[in-house]
């Protein structure tokens, strides 16, 4: 019983370092809100609106390729 009891009481050989600091625990917060009404907002919803439109135009060109390139594919065949 006695080598029981002092495994509670032994110092060191801990596994993982569970000290932590206050400075990491800083996660989640933002220093600048999205709101409706911000320049942010409003600049990164441009940025996102005009992205989809770049790949939507992008799409149906790779689309026409791939129709073009299967019509030439049938006509070998042929």
């Amino acid at each position: 019983m006695d080598n029981f009891s002092k495994r509670f009481e032994q110092d060191g050989g801990n596994l993982y370092n569970l000290e932590q600091k206050e400075d990491i625990q800083q996660g989640g917060r933002r220093k600048e809100k999205l709101s409706p009404r911000s320049e942010n907002w409003k600049k990164k919803f441009l940025e996102m609106q005009l992205e989809c439109k770049n790949l939507k135009a992008e799409k149906q060109k790779l689309i026409k390729k791939i129709n073009n390139l299967e019509s030439e594919i049938k006509r070998f065949k042929d």
